[in-house]
């Protein structure tokens, strides 16, 4: 996934990724942590944000305070605005 998030980034393509299943953002939270600021538009459920949030040891587990947690993740190489 890095290999192609990366391919992306230098040919300044578009990147979507799905959360999946909350199953998911338990197992591998931490590389979907590194995905994150290669992506432009995150797919997922409510549940599968406040499972990933849970992952990372969020104290506040509200949508909004999770939406911004995502949103508070950088963004890699590229110059055009989200």
């Amino acid at each position: 996934m890095m290999t192609i998030a990366e391919h992306a980034v230098t040919r300044r393509k578009f990147v979507c990724l799905n959360l999946g299943a909350c199953f998911i953002c338990r197992l591998f939270s931490e590389r979907i942590a590194r995905l994150l600021p290669y992506v432009d538009l995150l797919l997922g459920t409510g549940d599968e944000a406040l499972a990933f949030a849970k992952a990372h040891d969020k104290k506040d587990c509200s949508l909004a305070a999770v939406a911004k947690f995502f949103a508070g993740y950088g963004w890699v190489g590229r110059p055009r605005h989200r």
